[in-house]
């Protein structure tokens, strides 16, 4: 039983951590899709106060922001979700009954650098939520229409700051997230021998 169960975990570990990688990917390259064709056609809004004369020159920035928006908020909801799930696999898998008694076989220490991965790339996701989300909130007084220049030129300095950070974040969670899953076959688990079967 106890070798059945660290199998349907090892398969819902790499299962989550495969999609949650994969949608992360997609997303990104998405957004990027999108600010590239928004570009291409010249798309400029038709909703006030995005349409406004003063900001004919980020128009097509509006069309594709108001989609990267949408696109990363309903992504990084089931990007979390799908990395919960592969954190609890994980967390779940020393507890199996008789897993401290069975033979063992990978590396501690590669073992060690997936949990610092995943940890790392847990953090990052959850803080680069957070921060996304204060930027969404931001997003619209780029467009007031009662502030002085001055001011939406001090606005969009501090967001596009901010836009490098999320990126850097979302970017290293990536990264994390990959070496996890990677270096997952050298890393401490049971060993594939009859011995490993006692329940």
């Amino acid at each position: 039983m106890t070798r059945h169960l660290a199998r349907l975990l090892e398969m819902l570990w790499y299962a989550s951590m495969g999609l949650f990688l994969g949608l992360n990917a997609g997303t990104i390259l998405g957004v990027v899709e999108a600010f590239d064709s928004s570009r291409k056609v010249d798309a400029s809004p038709g909703l006030a106060p995005y349409n406004d004369p003063r900001f004919a020159e980020t128009a097509n920035e509006v069309v594709a922001g108001f989609m990267a928006q949408n696109m990363f908020k309903n992504a990084g909801a089931v990007a979390l979700v799908l990395l919960g799930v592969a954190v609890l696999a994980r967390v779940a898998y020393p507890l199996l009954p008789g897993y401290c008694q069975a033979k063992k076989t990978g590396s501690r220490k590669i073992g060690a650098v997936r949990a610092i991965a995943m940890i790392l790339c847990a953090n990052l996701m959850i803080f680069g939520a957070i921060h996304m989300n204060r930027m969404n909130a931001e997003w619209p007084l780029l467009y007031e229409t009662d502030a002085p220049q001055a001011t939406l030129d001090q606005r969009r300095a501090k967001f596009d700051a901010d836009h490098k950070t999320s990126e850097r974040m979302v970017g290293t969670a990536w990264f994390a997230g990959a070496l996890a899953l990677v270096v997952t076959p050298w890393c401490r688990r049971l060993a594939d021998t009859t011995s490993a079967e006692a329940e």
